[in-house]
């Protein structure tokens, strides 16, 4: 597993902080840890979807024309090229742990071509947001080790996110899963000791 820190793109100001990183696995994930107080996100978009934790304060988030509010714990759900603003909900600032996975990873999956749709941008499930952001401090820990279950912990993630929360289910790939798990018993018993990734 590959990390690279590249540089935050917004200027940071007193009390504020901010890493990311992008990652080889899912054909170069990008991912953001930041603390923001003053900083203003205007309205922008992303090619990619924007799926973030708030783990500490609470943030604004503007979208479809109405605020919502994000507390600690609330993920926050962004679908690609929806314009959407952020900002702290006071001035305690708000924390959060983001990544931009691109639509072809949920195709990936098992949920189709089109991306999956959600209803609403804030989404209360305390499990699910444990998993995101138990995603990225694996990935924080840059050790080819965890590679194999940041990945299976973020698709995790993203599956039970789509399944519960949006309009899109699972396709069916009843048939091929008893072959499959014989397949990587195998495989894993001979190369336990390597660095392995889901593509393997």
């Amino acid at each position: 597993m590959t990390v690279n820190c590249i540089p935050d793109p917004h200027g940071q100001q007193l009390g504020e902080h901010a890493q990311a990183w992008r990652t080889d696995l899912f054909q170069d994930l990008e991912v953001l840890h930041a603390t923001y107080r003053h900083h203003r996100f205007p309205r922008h978009l992303h090619e990619e979807f924007c799926i973030g934790v708030i783990t500490q304060g609470a943030e604004q988030v503007g979208y479809r024309g109405a605020t919502h509010l994000a507390a600690v714990g609330s993920l926050v759900v962004i679908p690609p090229e929806a314009v959407h603003s952020n900002v702290a909900a006071d001035a305690t600032g708000w924390s959060f742990r983001v990544c931009y996975p691109r639509v072809t990873l949920f195709a990936q999956l098992g949920f189709g071509a089109s991306p999956p749709c959600f209803q609403e941008p804030i989404i209360t499930d305390p499990l699910l947001a444990r998993k995101f952001v138990n995603f990225h401090q694996l990935l924080s820990q840059a050790n080819p080790q965890t590679a194999l279950p940041a990945e299976s912990v973020l698709l995790e993630a993203l599956a039970q996110l789509v399944q519960r929360h949006s309009q899109s289910r699972l396709t069916d790939q009843q048939g091929h899963e008893s072959r499959a798990d014989s397949q990587l018993r195998g495989y894993l018993h001979v190369y336990y000791a390597d660095k392995i990734v889901l593509q393997d």
